[in-house]
């Protein structure tokens, strides 16, 4: 009996050892197995995720505020250009040449006849305030004077053309046009009567 449990503690004697190199070689595996689990479980992942999609959501509809910016852009425009007009018009239409340019036309007597008497500038739309339409360019400093506007009598109406220029600075400005084209087809030319020596309009302002 003795020499039994002798035996069988020097069984379990030779046996631990093998044992403890077991328990080590299972240490290094299990310090190796964390990465493969790792893995294992990020392909389990993702392979679940493939199986079971997400559902497809609407994506929230974005506010666009482009026709009221292009609507806000296009009115501010519209109004730049507006006072534009009205500043450079009124500049012109309120100018000595503008004023010595009527006056003329009233003191003459083939405008009488194919107007009619008060002989007046028309006013133009609310875009330039009431003042006459005068369209062309007016620059006494450069010496040039183009411009044409609108007049009406009482008999009919007409376009007056006045051009004038000025070659070099201190020369007197020349006259090259200065006509009433009435809206029935009549002509009335103005040129001759500066011709004769009397100062221009625009001569007379340079001289102001």
């Amino acid at each position: 009996m003795h020499r039994a449990s002798r035996l069988v503690r020097c069984t379990k004697r030779a046996c631990l050892p093998t044992t403890r190199l077991g328990n080590t070689q299972q240490l290094n595996l299990n310090a190796r197995r964390p990465f493969a689990i790792s893995a294992r479980s990020a392909s389990e992942l993702q392979a679940s995720s493939k199986s079971f999609p997400r559902p497809a959501r609407p994506l929230p509809e974005l506010k666009t505020w482009s026709p009221l910016l292009w609507l806000a852009t296009s009115a501010g425009l519209a109004g730049w250009v507006a006072f534009v007009l009205r500043t450079t018009n009124s500049e012109r239409a309120t100018s000595s040449v503008m004023r010595q340019v009527v006056f003329d036309i009233r003191q003459s007597d083939e405008v009488c006849a194919a107007l009619g008497n008060e002989v007046q500038p028309e006013n133009g739309s609310f875009v330039y305030s009431g003042y006459p339409r005068v369209q062309g360019t007016m620059s006494l400093l450069q010496g040039k004077v183009d411009i044409s506007f609108r007049v009406r009598g009482s008999l009919g109406a007409g376009t007056v053309y006045f051009t004038s220029i000025r070659k070099t600075k201190g020369r007197p400005f020349v006259i090259l046009r200065f006509r009433v084209v009435c809206d029935n087809g009549t002509i009335v030319s103005l040129r001759e009567h500066y011709e004769d020596g009397a100062p221009s309009p625009s001569e007379a302002t340079a001289k102001q």
